[in-house]
């Protein structure tokens, strides 16, 4: 399994209603700094993509996408379908409440069991 398909693996692993940093994901595939090659990896998915995109997110909590063709308000709309409380700051969607520890944990036992 290559980099980019073992990204997929764990974000197709976060909890609907949750989500996780590029930097924690990038952390489950033993990456010490890999949010920006989470970020390549989200970016590179093909339209229509089962993966669940929408619930990575930069680790102050907002949305950071960065796609000619996907706007960031697309990705607030799919978290606040899922229960998450969107709020605008400043120009920037941020996800509001939600427990960073919980979807560590699950995240975490997804890799030690694959």
């Amino acid at each position: 399994m290559n980099m980019y398909e073992q990204i997929y693996a764990v974000v197709n692993n976060i909890p609907y209603g949750k989500v996780a940093s590029y930097s924690q994901v990038g952390r489950m595939v033993g990456l010490k700094n890999g949010a920006r090659l989470v970020g390549w990896a989200m970016r590179s998915l093909p339209a229509g993509t089962t993966v669940p995109w929408w619930r990575v997110i930069n680790m102050k909590r907002q949305i950071s996408i960065v796609n000619r063709h996907i706007p960031k308000s697309e990705q607030a709309r799919l978290l606040e379908e899922e229960g998450l409380i969107i709020s605008e700051v400043g120009g920037w969607f941020v996800v509001q409440g939600n427990e960073w520890a919980d979807l560590y944990c699950s995240v975490n036992l997804f890799r030690l069991n694959t």
